[in-house]
This record gives structure tokens, C-alpha cells and sequence, in this order.
């Protein structure tokens, strides 16, 4: 009778722990999609103004909410592959913001920091792919 518990209580513990980690995965995926939807909804605000000619559409991103996200994922993840380019997205970000603010429709600067954060969302996305495998 004590054997039976014993593998009962055992097994209700390993359920758990399974249904844990199913669900801290299933927060990690979720808080990562939701990063790189901020991101590309950065790039599409600065492509509206760029090319659209629309005003304040960048300035009513959500930068409240990428923090968020970005340390949530930063608590979740111990992969280093993940936090580097994390922080280069990150790098990125500032790097096409401040180009946006200061330059011109059509910098050279500007094109340059476009294709440094699409790069740096692209290797972000990768390593969010493995990472959550």
C-alpha cells in the first residue's frame, strides 16, 4: 500500500513538473512572438512615415510595452545565442530610431540602420526558433 502511494504521489509530482515546463516553454514562445510583432510593427511605423509620409506614427509605438516583453524574455531564457541577439535587436532598434529622428527621408544612414535591424530581427527570430525547441 505504501508502494502505491508512493509511485502515485510520484507520478502527480512528475505530472506537474512536465505541465510546468509545458507552460513556462508555451510563456517563453508567447513573450518571444510578441517581441518580434513589436518589432516589425516599429519598422512598419517607420516605413509609413518614410514612404507614406504619415506623422507620429513611430512616437505612438509601444516602447512601454517592447520593455516588457524584452525583459520577460531576458527572465525566461538562459540561452546565450538568444540574449546576444536579443541585445543587438535591441542596439538595432536605438540605431534606426535615432537615424529616423535625425536624418533624412533618404540617408544613407538611415538605409544603413534599416538593414542592420532587419538583420538583427532576422537572427533574433532564428534563435528564438531554437531556443524554443
Amino acid at each position: 500500500m505504501i508502494v502505491g502511494a508512493t509511485i502515485a504521489l510520484f507520478g502527480q509530482f512528475m505530472s506537474r513538473t512536465v505541465e510546468y515546463k509545458r507552460e513556462g516553454r508555451r510563456l517563453f514562445v508567447e513573450n518571444c512572438a510578441s517581441l518580434i510583432a513589436l518589432e516589425e510593427d516599429f519598422r512598419n511605423r517607420v516605413w509609413e512615415e518614410r514612404k507614406l509620409g504619415l506623422s507620429d506614427s513611430v512616437a505612438q509605438w509601444d516602447l512601454s510595452g517592447y520593455r516588457l516583453v524584452a525583459a520577460q524574455v531576458r527572465l525566461t531564457s538562459d540561452d546565450e545565442r538568444l540574449l546576444r541577439s536579443l541585445a543587438d535587436l535591441r542596439v538595432a532598434g536605438q540605431e534606426l530610431g535615432k537615424s529616423w529622428r535625425m536624418g533624412s527621408l533618404d540617408s544613407d544612414e538611415l538605409e544603413v540602420a534599416w538593414k542592420k535591424h532587419k538583420s538583427a530581427l532576422e537572427n533574433f527570430v532564428a534563435a528564438a526558433k531554437r531556443a524554443s525547441q
